[in-house]
């Protein structure tokens, strides 16, 4: 199970987070990224203290495809507050374009994506995170041309909101507006 990013504690819910490696002992947890970068309250100790937790640090941005191939579900386990209320976490789209299915909480910018369930799912809490990775673990396991089948529309979900779609998008705005 992978996250990459800023693990900061007004972004991520570390206590859901905790409280998932706990209910998941047979599963790991990798964490890629600086940790309180913009925050000085991060406190990881619970996790670090964690046999199924590793943190691997920040890494080059243009080297992440190499760990998201060990990785088979990514997560974004958003504290649900105003800090984050209308921020849109760019990492989805780079996790569909590993062709990964993001499990994520509530995220009022996601729910529209995080509806289709095809691309992850939404989780309230560690147990709903815990059956969610299962389930994609398991598939990609038990029936790996399902699991290619939904990898694919996760990469075509992720094609169509590339910077390039975006500025494609914004474009045709610009020029329908003249």
């Amino acid at each position: 199970v992978g996250f990459m990013g800023n693990i900061a504690s007004y972004k991520e819910d570390l206590e859901l987070l905790t409280e998932l490696a706990k209910i998941s002992p047979k599963l790991s947890f990798v964490f890629i990224g600086p940790i309180g970068s913009g925050e000085m309250r991060t406190d990881i100790d619970e996790l670090e203290k964690m046999r199924n937790v590793y943190f691997l640090g920040p890494k080059d941005y243009f080297d992440l495809y190499k760990y998201f191939k060990f990785i088979d579900v990514a997560i974004i386990a958003r504290r649900l507050n105003k800090a984050n209320e209308g921020g849109f976490p760019l990492k989805y789209f780079e996790y569909l374009s590993a062709g990964l299915p993001v499990v994520v909480t509530n995220v009022r910018t996601l729910h529209d994506f995080s509806l289709v369930s095809e691309l992850g799912g939404i989780a309230k809490d560690a147990t709903g995170f815990k059956e969610r990775i299962e389930y994609w673990i398991k598939l990609r396991k038990n029936d790996p041309k399902e699991w290619e089948k939904y990898q694919k529309f996760r990469l075509k979900v992720a094609r169509r909101n590339s910077w390039e779609e975006r500025m494609e998008d914004l474009n045709r705005l610009i020029g329908a507006s003249k």
